[in-house]
Parts: C-alpha cells; sequence; structure tokens
C-alpha cells in the first residue's frame, strides 16, 4: 500500500500544483459572488467537476432557472460518459472503492489511469490525491478571497490552460498520436460548424471514430 501511494502522490503532483491554482481561483470567485466560503468548500467537495463549477460561479449572479441549468452542467459533463465507457474493465475488476473511483473521475485522474497497468490501491490514492488537492486548493481561495479583494479577470482562463497542458504531456508520453491529431481536427472542425454548441458533435464524431476504427486508435498506447 505505501508503495502504491507513494507513486501516485509523485505522478499527481503536476495535478497538485495546477488544482491548487485552480481551486484558488475558483474559491475567490466563488466568495466575490457575496456567499460564505464554506459553500465554496461543499461545492467542491460534493460536485468536484472544475469546468462545470467554473460555469455555475459564473451563473450565481445571474437568473437563469434550474433546468436550463442542469441542462448545461449536463452538456458540459457529457464527456464523463465516455471516459466511464474507456475505464468500464478496469473498474469493474475493484471491490471496495468503486463508487468512489466512479465520483472522482475526472479529467486529470482519466489522463493518469487510462493506460495505467497499477493496481487498484494506486487507482485510489490518484483519485483521493486529486479530490483533496482540488478541495484544498479551494478551501485556501476563498480563505483569501473573504478578506482580500482580488482583480479576478481572466482567472477562468486557468482551466483551460491545465487542459492544453495535460494534451501536451500526453501527446509527448504517447507513441501513436492519431488519436490525440484527430481529438484535436475534430474539435476545430466542429467549432467552426456549431460555435459554443461545439461539445456533443464532437464527442458523438469522436465516438463514431473509436468505434470504427478502434484498433489502429488503440495501437501504440502508452502501456504498450
Amino acid at each position: 500500500m505505501k508503495s502504491s501511494f507513494k507513486k501516485a502522490f509523485f505522478d499527481t503532483l503536476p495535478i497538485l500544483a495546477g488544482f491548487l491554482v485552480l481551486g484558488i481561483a475558483y474559491g475567490i470567485l466563488f466568495v466575490e459572488k457575496g456567499y460564505q466560503w464554506y459553500y465554496a468548500v461543499l461545492s467542491s467537495l460534493l460536485i468536484y467537476a472544475g469546468s462545470a463549477q467554473f460555469v455555475v460561479v459564473s451563473l450565481l449572479a445571474t437568473d437563469i432557472n434550474l433546468i436550463n441549468l442542469f441542462l448545461i452542467i449536463f452538456v458540459i459533463n457529457i464527456r464523463y460518459i465516455f471516459y466511464g465507457i474507456s475505464m468500464l474493465n478496469r473498474y469493474n475488476k475493484v471491490k471496495n472503492t468503486k463508487s468512489f473511483l466512479i465520483f472522482g473521475l475526472t479529467d486529470e485522474t482519466f489522463a493518469l489511469l487510462v493506460d495505467s497497468k497499477q493496481d487498484d490501491k494506486y487507482m485510489f490514492f490518484v483519485t483521493l490525491l486529486n479530490y483533496i488537492y482540488w478541495a484544498l486548493g479551494t478551501f485556501i481561495g476563498s480563505i483569501i478571497g473573504s478578506d482580500v479583494v482580488f482583480n479576478t479577470r481572466g482567472l477562468d482562463f486557468i482551466l483551460t490552460a491545465l487542459f492544453v497542458t495535460i494534451f501536451i504531456n500526453q501527446w509527448r508520453k504517447t507513441k501513436n498520436r492519431l488519436p490525440l491529431l484527430l481529438g484535436l481536427i475534430v474539435s476545430v472542425v466542429m467549432f467552426v460548424v456549431f460555435k459554443n454548441n461545439f461539445v456533443i458533435p464532437t464527442l458523438l464524431v469522436l465516438l463514431l471514430i473509436v468505434l470504427l476504427f478502434k484498433n489502429k486508435l488503440t495501437k501504440g498506447r502508452i502501456d504498450d
């Protein structure tokens, strides 16, 4: 167990750096809306969906109804359906911590686990540590934001920057870069065609491509 925790800790250090910055930014943005710091922490503990949380906090001051808010969050988080399908075989073999692993599956956790051959304990510690990092960052940010006035313009771009970093890291580690190129090209094309509504079309097109060309796309994965 110690070796699994140690490896998980060192593997998640880049995420620690990113999540602390992101969580602090989120905490500051949250309390800036006039809410108490503990609501920010609770939202990170219970929702735990970085990009969706940034959207929620930006909509708190608007008159958006709960149904529209639900639909927006659903669209943003629909990518986790595809993450879940990719991790189905791995998670089915887990006994005691399966529910937490499902709850804690984020973009960053998925990036570490999808091509990993480590055991169940490693998967649990990676998921747990990333969860703690995000909550800790939110706590720090919400406390700071309660006492200090910040110019928060541009803070919501931090999440995009982290996604770019993950993409670069995957590009450097994998032998077969075709899936990354396809994801990038399809995303750009769908954005040009559908503008801000490109997420669902992009995921559907990528799912179709994966189903049709699974063998070619999975050849040369990180663990090969």
